[in-house]
């Protein structure tokens, strides 16, 4: 599922400057659905920056702050 997340993400922000930013908590599996997303967001030709481990308020501020088109914070939060 992440592939078709990163995908799905970047069809939805298509027609913006093409970068996004993602970042993820501190679960074991974090690294691997990270990899999985930017895979899937950068086969539809967008740049994708890794924040790594972040708080999901601190992606929030670098997807309004930078020029992002959004964000994706890879997470079990609820």
């Amino acid at each position: 599922m992440p592939p078709s997340l990163g995908r799905a993400v970047a069809l939805q922000l298509a027609g913006g400057s093409g970068r996004i930013v993602v970042a993820q908590d501190t679960r074991r599996s974090g690294d691997m659905l990270t990899a999985a997303v930017v895979a899937g967001a950068t086969s539809m030709g967008f740049d994708v920056a890794c924040m790594g481990v972040a708080p999901t308020a601190a992606l929030a501020f670098a997807a309004a702050r930078w020029p992002y088109d959004g964000g994706i914070m890879v997470s079990a939060s609820h």
